[in-house]
């Protein structure tokens, strides 16, 4: 939130006509307020909104229900199974709030064995490195794909589409989680539980309005993931978020208790960060940034996208995916600028950030599964832990995002 006053206070931005000059307090105080909160911010809300209508409709338990179910006496499978369901929704309510929901209803399952169960410490990680990966496949599913988007609207002709994303980073995220899942099995060897007991919750009478509630979500992500089509009428994707957020709170199907537990210090976080973008576009810092960094690189587009990505990867791994995200991708977006593929670079540096998982602190699904504790306090899960898998999970996404890259 300091970072617009200090925009104004130290006269950074310059005047768009002649870049010489400066813009006084009054003209840089509109610029970087009208800069905080923009179409992206309701495409967050839409998220949210979707999020609180699964949460009323109950719906990440009767998924899990119907997974315990059909895999009851295979817990590799189930595994598996728990991990996609953190993939999916994480696509649709970010991969902040997927983990939270995700071990909530594994909370029963957890609570029936040790801290020293080897299965109980799969799936917690199983569903930290596949909310990671599910970061990766919607621009809503976590910040750093926001702000990319943000790089390829701010350059011309380098728009993605809300379908396109989900194309292009599907096939990654799914490799991703099928050979996280098989490094755990072999890392871990949980293979100390038999069957899966049963997920028992108290299930809530499907009424008119949670069906309501769940076509309205379905038919907003519809209109989302066809954008090509339906910004023909809506013209953009957050006045879908709108309309749909308008039609549930205004209609009481959400309440002003749905409004207030949105994840308010993500959007300022990401305000920030779109005020900070502005203040580098417009002082030319980032273009100083890429012309040092330019002799550096190698002149193969190819090996740029490697030592790029991974090198966001690595420094995401120390520092979170939220700081990252913040600093690295427009540094990255301006240098795929110089090599006219700002729209490869921006999507591959957010993926590249997703795919950080070696350490607990490295992304908010590592940090929340860290976190679970048994009934003496003691952590399921070790630094170690996240490292043996986390590593060459990590080291197999970059090869993937820079060999999707090659091809684009």
């Amino acid at each position: 939130m300091f970072i617009p006053v200090l925009a104004v206070f130290f006269n950074v931005l310059r005047d768009e006509t002649d870049k010489k000059l400066t813009l006084n307090p009054e003209a840089a105080a509109k610029v970087v307020l009208s800069s905080f909160f923009n179409h992206n911010t309701f495409l967050i809300l839409g998220g949210y909104a979707i999020s609180a209508a699964f949460s009323r409709c109950e719906v990440e338990r009767r998924l899990a229900s119907l997974l315990q179910a059909r895999f009851e006496n295979q817990p590799y499978l189930f595994l598996l199974a728990m991990m996609m369901l953190g993939m999916f929704l994480s696509m649709w309510i970010s991969n902040h709030t997927a983990p939270v929901l995700c071990i909530s209803v594994l909370s029963p399952i957890i609570a029936d064995y040790g801290s020293e169960s080897r299965f109980v410490q799969a799936l917690l990680l199983g569903v930290a490195f596949a909310c990671n990966f599910g970061g990766m496949l919607t621009p809503i599913a976590s910040l750093q794909n926001i702000i990319a988007i943000q790089q390829m609207n701010n350059a011309e002709s380098a728009a993605m589409s809300f379908g396109a994303w989900i194309g292009y980073s599907m096939p990654i995220a799914l490799l991703g989680t099928i050979f996280a899942w098989l490094l755990i099995i072999v890392m871990l060897k949980p293979d100390d539980v038999t069957s899966i007991p049963k997920i028992v919750y108290e299930a809530k009478e499907v009424n008119k309005s949670a069906i309501a509630i769940c076509v309205l979500s379905l038919l907003t992500i519809l209109a989302w993931a066809t954008s090509s089509f339906t910004k023909l009428l809506f013209g953009d994707l957050g006045i879908i978020s709108l309309l749909f957020m308008g039609i549930v709170f205004g209609s009481g199907i959400l309440t002003e208790i749905d409004l207030n537990s949105f994840a308010w210090h993500t959007l300022f976080l990401l305000g920030g960060s779109n005020v900070l973008g502005k203040v580098v576009e417009s002082s030319e810092l980032l273009d100083h940034i890429v012309h040092a960094l330019k002799h550096a690189l190698p002149e193969s587009k190819l090996w740029v996208a490697a030592e790029v990505f991974f090198a966001a990867c690595v420094m995401a791994t120390f520092v979170s995916h939220s700081v990252a995200a913040i600093v690295v991708v427009p540094i990255i977006a301006h240098i795929g600028k110089s090599w006219g593929a700002v729209q490869e670079f921006s999507f591959g540096s957010a993926l590249a950030i997703s795919a950080a998982m070696a350490f607990p602190f490295s992304s908010f699904p590592n940090i929340y599964s860290l976190l679970v504790v048994d009934d003496f306090g003691k952590s399921f899960l070790s630094t170690k832990m996240f490292l043996q898998v986390g590593t060459p999970a990590s080291m197999f996404c970059i090869f993937l995002i820079v060999m999707w890259t090659a091809a684009w």
